[in-house]
C-alpha cells in the first residue's frame, strides 16, 4: 500500500469525523437559533410592547386625572399622543409571529383596550362640557374596572409569555448541553483514531525511514559494506527509497574502488610528466644558450654590415667623383678636337690640354684602383657575412632540434627557428648576389683602367707626334675621336658602376633590415625560451602539488570499506 494511501485514508477519517462534529455543531447551532430568534423576534417584543401599552395607559390615566382636577385642556393633547402610542404598541403587538392562544389573548386585550379608550374618550368629553362630576365618576368607576381588566388582562399575557421564554431558556440549555455531549464523543473518538492512526503510520513509515537513518551514519563513517534493504514487506515509497539507496551504495561503492585505480594510475602518470619536465627544462635552458650564442653572433653580423654600408656608401660617392672628372675629360676632349681643326696654330695649346687630360687619366686610374681595393674590402665582408649566415642557420637548425626535443612546449620556439633560419637564408643569398655584384664592379673598374691606359697611352702618341711634326695633326684629330669614343665608353662604364653600388647599397639596406629583423626575433626566441622555462619550472611545481592531491586522495578513499 503507497504512503499516499495511508495518508489520504487517515486523511478521510479526519475527515468525516470533521464533518460529523461540524454536522453536530451546525444541527445544535440551528436549534438554538431558532429559539433565540423567536424569543428576540416574538417574545421579547411582545414583552416590551405590552409594558409599554401598560406605561402608556397609566399616563394617559395620569393626564386623565390632571384634566379632571385642573380643567387644563392642554392635558388633552397629551392624552390624545398616549392614545396613539397605545394603538401602534397594540398594531405591533397584533404583527409579530405569535401562538395562537397568544394571539387569542391580544384580541381580548384589544377589547379591553378599545373599552377604555371609549370611557377615556367619554370622560374628557365630560370635562369639555364641564361636567366635572359626571366625568369623576365614569373615571373611578367604569374606566378603573376596565383598566383594572385590561392590567389584568396584560398581567396574564406577560405571565404565559414569560413561561414560554422560561421554557425556551431551558431547552437552549439542553440543546448546548446535547451538543457539548456529542462533540466531546466525536472528540474522543478522534482521539483515539489519531493514535491508532499514528501507531499505524509509525510502523509503515517511520521505522524503515529510522533503519535508512541508521545505516546512513554508517556510510558517513565510510562503511560502504551494510545491507540495505527494508525490513518491512510493504510495497510503499519507503521500500522504493530503500531499493534505490541500496542501487546508489553499490554505485558508490563501484565508483570509489574506480577511483582508487584510477587515482593509483593518475599518480604514476603524473610522476613521468614530472621526470619529462625536469627533462624539458633542461632542454629549454640549453635551447636558450644557444640562442644566446646566436644572438651575439647576429649583433656582430650586424656591426659587419654596418661597416659595408658605410664602404659601399664611400665607394659610391668616389663613383660620382670619377662621373664628374669623366665628365670634365670628355668635355676637354670635345673642345680639343675642336681646336685641333683650327690648325697648326693650336698644337701647343692641344699638348697643354692633352699633358691636362695625362694628368687627370692618373688621378682617376688612381682612384679607380683605389675603389678595387675597397671592392675588395666589399668582397672579404661579404665572405664574413656569408660566414655569419652559414653559422646562423645552423644555430637555427639546432634550435629548431631542441624545440622538436621540447614537444608541444617548443612549437612556438620551433616557428620562430625556422623564421630565424629562412632569414638566415636569405642573408647568405643577399650576400652572394653582393659578392656577384662587386665582382661585377671590380670587373668593371678592370675595364675603365684598361681604357684609361689605352687613353693615356694614346693621349701619349698624340704628344709626340704633336711634337715630332705638324704633318701629324691628322693623327691627332683622329686620335681625338678615339679618344672621346673611349671617354664615352669610360663614362658609360662609370654611370654602369655607379647604378651597380646603388644597387648594391639597396641590396646592403636590405641586409641590414634582415640582419635587425633576425636579430630582433632571436631576442623574442630568447624571451620566450625564458618564458618557457618559467613555465616549465610552475608547470613541474603544479605537478608535485598534483602528486601531494592525489595522495591526500588516496588517503580519504582509504578510509572507505568496500
Amino acid at each position: 500500500m503507497k504512503i499516499g494511501f495511508k495518508l489520504a485514508t487517515v486523511n478521510l477519517i479526519f475527515v468525516l469525523l470533521i464533518i460529523t462534529l461540524g454536522g453536530a455543531f451546525a444541527f445544535t447551532e440551528q436549534k438554538t437559533n431558532n429559539s433565540f430568534k423567536s424569543l428576540s423576534e416574538n417574545d421579547y417584543p411582545l414583552q416590551v410592547l405590552l409594558k409599554d401599552i401598560q406605561a402608556n395607559v397609566l399616563g394617559r390615566g395620569m393626564n386623565e386625572l390632571s384634566l379632571i382636577v385642573t380643567k387644563d385642556l392642554m392635558y388633552i393633547e397629551n392624552i390624545e399622543q398616549l392614545s396613539k402610542k397605545i394603538t401602534t404598541n397594540l398594531q405591533e403587538a397584533k404583527s409579530l409571529n405569535i401562538h395562537t392562544e397568544e394571539k387569542v389573548e391580544v384580541e381580548k386585550l384589544e377589547k379591553d383596550l378599545n373599552l377604555y379608550l371609549d370611557l377615556s374618550e367619554l370622560v374628557v368629553q365630560k370635562v369639555k362640557e364641564n361636567d366635572i362630576q359626571g366625568a369623576m365618576d365614569i373615571h373611578y368607576g367604569q374606566e378603573m374596572m376596565a383598566i383594572d381588566q385590561l392590567n389584568k388582562d396584560v398581567a396574564e399575557l406577560l405571565d404565559h409569555k414569560t413561561e414560554a421564554v422560561e421554557e425556551s431558556i431551558v431547552s437552549i440549555q439542553e440543546i448546548s448541553k446535547d451538543g457539548f455531549i456529542l462533540a466531546f464523543f466525536i472528540s474522543g473518538i478522534s482521539i483515539i483514531v489519531a493514535i491508532l492512526s499514528g501507531l499505524w503510520l509509525s510502523r509503515s513509515i517511520v521505522n524503515p525511514l529510522k533503519n535508512l537513518t541508521r545505516v546512513s551514519s554508517k556510510i558517513a563513517d565510510g562503511d560502504l559494506t551494510l545491507d540495505v534493504s527494508s525490513p518491512t514487506k510493504a510495497r510503499d515509497e519507503v521500500q522504493t527509497l530503500s531499493q534505490y539507496f541500496g542501487t546508489m551504495v553499490n554505485h558508490l561503492r563501484d565508483v570509489i574502488n574506480q577511483v582508487q585505480v584510477n587515482t593509483e594510475a593518475a599518480s604514476y602518470t603524473v610522476d613521468n610528466l614530472a621526470n619529462q619536465l625536469e627533462g624539458a627544462q633542461a632542454a629549454s635552458e640549453e635551447m636558450a644558450a644557444s640562442i644566446e650564442v646566436v644572438s651575439g653572433n647576429m649583433r656582430r653580423q650586424q656591426e659587419n654590415i654596418e661597416e659595408v654600408v658605410q664602404a659601399v656608401q664611400r665607394t659610391a660617392e668616389g663613383m660620382t667623383n670619377i662621373e664628374k672628372m669623366e665628365e670634365i675629360t670628355l668635355q676637354a676632349v670635345h673642345e680639343n678636337k675642336e681646336q685641333a681643326g683650327q690648325g697648326h696654330s693650336a698644337i701647343q695649346k692641344a699638348m697643354g690640354q692633352m699633358e691636362n687630360i695625362v694628368s687627370q687619366e692618373h688621378e682617376m686610374a688612381e682612384k679607380v684602383h683605389k675603389l678595387v681595393q675597397e671592392s675588395e674590402q666589399i668582397e672579404n665582408i661579404v665572405k664574413i657575412i656569408t660566414g655569419l649566415a652559414e653559422q646562423t642557420n645552423l644555430l637555427a637548425l639546432n634550435a629548431a632540434i631542441e624545440a622538436a626535443r621540447a614537444g608541444s612546449h617548443g612549437q612556438g620556439f620551433a616557428v620562430v627557428a625556422e623564421e630565424v633560419r629562412k632569414l638566415a637564408e636569405q642573408s647568405a643569398q643577399s650576400a652572394k648576389e653582393i659578392a656577384n655584384i662587386g665582382s661585377s664592379i671590380r670587373q668593371g673598374m678592370q675595364n675603365v683602367v684598361e681604357a684609361m691606359e689605352v687613353t693615356t697611352r694614346v693621349v701619349e702618341q698624340g704628344m709626340e707626334s704633336v711634337k715630332i711634326s705638324g704633318v701629324g695633326f691628322k693623327s691627332i684629330l683622329m686620335a681625338s675621336d678615339q679618344v672621346v669614343n673611349t671617354v664615352e665608353e669610360v663614362n658609360r662604364a662609370i654611370q654602369k658602376m655607379s647604378n651597380e653600388a646603388q644597387v648594391i647599397t639597396k641590396s646592403i639596406s636590405e641586409i641590414s633590415t634582415a640582419s635587425q629583423n633576425v636579430n630582433l626575433s632571436t631576442e623574442h626566441i630568447k624571451a620566450g625560451s625564458q618564458e618557457q622555462a618559467i613555465s616549465v619550472t610552475t608547470i613541474s611545481s603544479q605537478m608535485r602539488d598534483f602528486i601531494s592531491i592525489l595522495q591526500e586522495l588516496q588517503g580519504k578513499i582509504q578510509q572507505f570499506k568496500v
